[in-house]
């Protein structure tokens, strides 16, 4: 089962998912370098439906130190909420996510 954790970002609410492998919006003004998603795959979502993509973009989010860059970032226009992929996160931007049991923080890999 994906645990989420909301996250404020670019005005968006954001929720950060250990199941899906890549960052996914409903929001089309948030994202840059949009371009049409090439594929005819959709994403299926958690009661078995599928949702057509969009768009493919990109987006960073601003944060107290470094900015973090989310790439690959589907447009699902369809979908309920945000979401973040810790996978993908943390990879492309050289990070880690720890929890414990009242929050999360995101930190840099030295």
């Amino acid at each position: 089962m994906a645990t989420c954790s909301p996250i404020e970002a670019a005005e968006s609410l954001w929720y950060l998912d250990f199941a899906v492998a890549t960052h996914m919006t409903l929001e089309e003004g948030i994202l840059s370098s949009l371009t049409p998603y090439a594929s005819s795959n959709q994403v299926e979502v958690g009661n078995g439906s599928l949702l057509p993509v969009a768009n493919v973009g990109s987006l960073t989010i601003r944060t107290l130190s470094n900015p973090l860059s989310l790439n690959n970032v589907l447009r699902v226009p369809k979908l309920k909420h945000n979401l973040l992929s810790i996978q993908c996160l943390c990879r492309d931007n050289n990070c880690q996510v720890e929890f414990n049991s009242s929050c999360f923080s995101v930190k840099e890999n030295l």
